[in-house]
């Protein structure tokens, strides 16, 4: 005889629940580990975080780099400009020391111009004696005292005519001189050290007119 087996209510709720439990192990197995899925998506986060935390660093050193150029730049500046205003006020110190008597050699000029005629008239008149040699002896006195501040007579008979540090009232022809050349001095003219305080008044040569 053939076996009849008689199915109960129990034994379809196993074979359901088995059929279940299959079901999810394969759903499960399908979808993977939640928790490794997880994972990845923080890692991703941590990457991009690190990644703007590295660019804004990178900002952040290259607005330091470009704040130290411009210190140091200006700081060069300040620099530059103090040392020129040191130069500037020794040029300026040594300007004062060198030419602060200007305006006295100045006054005293025209004294050593008069001197120099009475020795000159006195010497063509034939004159001598104890007055003649007092005028030279204090001629030479102012000559040596202007000498000792850094006062030189310009050269000019003989020289070619500079406008720097002649001038030039009379013009005349001239066949032993060269044309431009000073033959004569109607004034001397003067230096303070290097500057000129009072040009020399001249008669300058020209080359004669053919007639």
């Amino acid at each position: 005889m053939a076996e009849i087996k008689i199915e109960t209510e129990e034994d379809r709720k196993e074979e359901q629940g088995g059929e279940k439990k299959i079901k999810t192990s394969e759903t499960a197995e399908l979808q993977g580990p939640p928790k490794k899925k997880s994972d990845a998506k923080k890692k991703a986060f941590s990457r991009k975080g690190k990644e703007k935390e590295l660019e804004a660093l990178k900002t952040a050193l290259e607005a330091l780099e470009k704040e130290r150029d411009e210190l140091k730049e200006h700081n060069l500046r300040v620099h530059a400009e103090t040392e020129n205003f040191k130069k500037r006020m020794i040029r300026e110190k040594e300007d004062f020391a060198r030419y602060s008597n200007e305006k006295v050699v100045k006054e005293l000029l025209p004294i050593v111009d008069n001197l120099e005629r009475a020795v000159t008239h006195a010497k063509e008149a034939g004159e001598s004696g104890a007055f003649l040699e007092g005028v030279e002896m204090t001629l030479n006195l102012f000559g040596q005292t202007l000498e000792k501040i850094g006062v030189t007579p310009v050269a000019s008979v003989g020289e070619t005519f500079n406008p720097e540090k002649h001038e030039a009232v009379q013009q005349i022809e001239s066949a032993d001189h060269e044309p431009n050349v000073i033959v004569s001095e109607f004034q001397k003219g003067y230096m303070l050290n290097t500057r000129l305080i009072r040009p020399a008044m001249v008669v300058v040569s020209k080359s004669p007119e053919n007639k």
